[in-house]
């Protein structure tokens, strides 16, 4: 699943105290994002802003308080997402947040400067893995 970021949306979330609508509610419901697109204007400061707060997600036993990331289902899955970050890393994209691999738990880890080429801009991700693949002009819309 792709997400595409809009010039006028915000980077960050909602201001602390103010509860969230609906559709924010509903938004952040919605199954794992593995892409998202960014405008070119707002690029950096996504990246910096998205890893910032990537770096902070609690990862391990799902029992755990606080853990968003607990372990994937099977070990097919683990060494399909260490192919992918393995991949990743030797095809250039920037790794912008990663962690440690223990058991089945794999830490989030996020990657910008991705480019349409590679495996991880291609293919669905099932497991705390993100792209953000690098816009290649300064069109407003990344689709075109």
């Amino acid at each position: 699943m792709a997400e595409q970021l809009q010039r006028d949306q915000g980077l960050g979330p909602p201001p602390p105290g103010r509860p969230l609508e609906p559709e924010e509610q509903q938004e952040r419901q919605q199954p794992a994002v593995n892409r998202i697109l960014v405008q070119a204007p707002v690029y950096d400061d996504f990246v910096a802003e998205f890893t910032a707060a990537a770096k902070l997600v609690k990862f391990g036993d799902p029992a755990a308080e606080g853990s968003l990331v607990g372990p994937v289902v099977n070990d097919s899955q683990l060494e399909g997402l260490k192919a992918k970050i393995t991949g990743a890393q030797e095809a250039g994209a920037t790794v912008a947040v990663s962690g440690q691999i223990s058991d089945r738990v794999v830490a989030p880890h996020v990657f910008a400067d991705v480019t349409a080429e590679m495996e991880i801009a291609r293919e669905e991700i099932f497991g705390p893995m993100v792209a953000i693949p690098k816009p290649q002009s300064t069109d407003p819309d990344p689709n075109r």
